[in-house]
């Protein structure tokens, strides 16, 4: 439910505002990129991958590797 989400994410931007660390475990890549300070990429149960929204975005192949987004 797309409010529900919009609603969560706005929490959450909240909570980083004041300093509260929260992980998101979303398979809505975009809205995850918007409001994360770090991405995590999981694999087997452990981390193949982290990078920040700016970095995924000057190198997009994880995404693709991953998640199947293509940019």
């Amino acid at each position: 439910m797309p409010r529900i989400v919009e609603q969560i994410l706005d929490t959450v931007g909240r909570m980083k505002d004041h300093g509260v660390s929260v992980l998101i475990v979303e398979q809505k890549v975009e809205a995850a990129l918007k409001i994360a300070d770090r991405i995590a990429f999981l694999e087997h149960g452990a981390i193949q991958h982290q990078a920040t929204p700016a970095e995924l975005n000057a190198d997009p192949e994880p995404l693709s590797r991953y998640v199947g987004i293509r940019r």
